[in-house]
């Protein structure tokens, strides 16, 4: 199963891609922590991305593809992989395809605006009640001013978060259109299988949708 897991920020996906990968042992592969993997320890790896990159933060498309193809060869997964909201550009797709790394299901796990919304503000919240809770202990003494000035922070904390998740939002779209948009004919040839999940229902029930997916192809 060579699997891209669609999800827009504040799904929970990361919980189910680490169960898929102890109950099925299908790789998980974050592309954030692949410069963080043992795999990037070599002094070869360390000085192929500090010869390739643009803009001092930028890694290039086929580096990316490299490591990515690197870890699944050392892993011997080249059949059992998930990429979470990867490819992200129509070059870093073809890049893949290059190297062999073929997909043949997607999984989206699809959330209303709204509810997308709701959940990052819950978790930014309670984050930032926390802080609030430490300051107050600590300076107890400021009294009312303390507590204006944290209702005031709490609003413009809001208003960036706000900000923050409308971003994020779309560029979850931007990439999953992309996706989309590259692997359409396989698609509809069903040479990929697509698999839409609600992603409004339970923790429970999503990972349970999820298992009936991966079982009904390995059998």
């Amino acid at each position: 199963m060579k699997m891209i897991f669609l999800d827009p920020n504040g799904s929970g996906k990361r919980k189910y891609q680490k169960m898929m990968e102890k109950e099925y042992h299908i790789k998980y592969i974050s592309i954030p922590e692949i410069f963080q993997n043992t795999v990037l320890n070599t002094q070869k790896d360390k000085k192929l991305i500090m010869n390739n990159t643009e803009y001092n933060s930028l890694i290039k498309d086929p580096i990316i593809i490299h490591l990515i193809a690197k870890i699944l060869k050392k892993n011997n997964c080249f059949e059992r992989f998930i990429l979470n909201n990867f490819p992200k550009t129509i070059l870093q797709a073809q890049e893949m395809e290059s190297k062999n790394i073929k997909i043949n299901y997607i999984i989206e796990l699809k959330l209303p605006n709204k509810f997308i919304y709701e959940r990052n503000m819950i978790m930014n919240n309670t984050q930032h009640h926390n802080y609030q809770n430490n300051n107050i202990k600590n300076h107890v003494s400021y009294g009312k001013k303390m507590n204006q000035f944290n209702e005031k922070q709490l609003r413009i904390e809001k208003n960036k978060n706000l900000k923050r998740v409308h971003r994020k939002i779309l560029e979850y779209k931007k990439i999953k259109n992309v996706i989309m948009n590259f692997y359409k004919k396989k698609i509809q040839n069903k040479i990929i299988k697509y698999y839409p999940i609600n992603g409004t229902n339970t923790n429970e029930i999503i990972y349970k949708k999820i298992k009936k997916i991966i079982t009904s192809k390995m059998h």
